[in-house]
């Protein structure tokens, strides 16, 4: 038996708004595993995980975006420092003092 065919067979289908028939296959997983003593612990925060890969523009403009930025902090406006090293780019949020007071709060 498949892991589908479990899914279906110990009830761990959702029907959708258009009728459709969706598996709750990695509730059923963890849940399984939950009875067998391994709890796992959600990642913190669901859904896409960034890639962690941009292009360069024809303007020469390096997109960071907005999941990184808010990793980091980093806010519209704030500046970075460019810091090369070896064959390496590397950006630094230069300490202003909006980026200090928000570090402080």
């Amino acid at each position: 038996m498949d892991q589908c065919e479990l899914a279906r067979a110990t009830g761990y289908v959702r029907s959708t708004t258009s009728g459709n028939e969706r598996l709750l296959t990695k509730q059923m997983c963890e849940e399984l595993l939950s009875a067998k003593g391994l709890d796992i612990k959600p990642n913190k925060k669901p859904g896409k995980v960034a890639q962690f890969s941009t292009t360069v523009h024809r303007s020469g403009v390096i997109l960071i975006g907005k999941s990184y930025s808010r990793k980091f902090g980093v806010e519209p406006g704030d500046s970075l420092t460019i810091v090369l090293e070896d064959d390496c780019i590397r950006l630094v949020p230069a300490v202003t003092d909006s980026l200090a007071t928000r570090l402080d709060a």
